[in-house]
């Protein structure tokens, strides 16, 4: 795995040092609703690669994060900690945001709600962006300190991604409530599209355990 920390802190490289200005909006876009409505309204080229590196270093980031969770804190058995495991995380993971995004713009052409679905979809990327940077140094230092304390270390990026999780919901739910959306439709939002995941990827983590 030792590859694919490296290969983490070259991608954070390249956004650090290429795309900082892009960086640092990315940031301020959680907090602040005007810029991350002006990041979605902007379109150039240089924005576009900032966010496919960041996009790619959440797809990796996270990946790590998962698989470095379930060996130190659930023990998983030694044999799956290995690039195979990681590339099938990371496959996973990658379709489930892809048939999530395809879902999501379908139901807004079927109901007309092309720009609110839109700005949804930026939103998650947002929030993802972020914790793929705010994990970095977690999954980067875990397989190098004393062992007493990765747990502690990964129960911390576990918190905090489910701190980010939280506040992508509630921007998520500012969005449809904007729009009147009724609130039987937010429960079925909320069940199809973030509960059930959640209960999908945890069985398949049992499984595995």
């Amino acid at each position: 795995m030792a590859g694919v920390l490296l290969f983490a802190l070259i991608l954070m490289a390249i956004v650090r040092f290429s795309f900082s200005k892009f960086l640092l909006r990315v940031f301020d876009s959680t907090i602040n609703h005007q810029t991350s409505s002006n990041l979605l309204l902007e379109k150039n080229m240089r924005n576009l690669r900032g966010s496919i590196f960041l996009n790619l270093l959440f797809y990796v980031n996270f990946t790590l994060f998962i698989v470095q969770y379930l060996v130190y804190i659930l023990s998983l058995n030694h044999e799956h900690n290995n690039i195979v495991f990681f590339l099938y995380c990371f496959v996973g993971l990658v379709a489930l945001y892809n048939v999530k995004f395809i879902f999501i713009r379908f139901i807004g052409y079927i109901f007309n709600g092309i720009k609110e679905s839109k700005e949804y979809l930026h939103t998650v990327s947002i929030y993802n962006k972020n914790l793929g940077v705010i994990l970095l140094p977690i999954t980067i230092s875990a397989p190098f300190i004393a062992q007493h304390s990765v747990p502690m270390l990964l129960n911390s990026g576990l918190i905090l991604t489910l701190i980010f999780y939280v506040f992508r919901l509630s921007r998520g739910l500012k969005i449809l409530f904007r729009q009147h959306v009724s609130i039987f439709y937010m429960i079925l939002y909320l069940c199809a599209l973030e509960i059930l995941p959640l209960l999908m990827i945890y069985k398949l983590l049992y499984l595995l355990v």
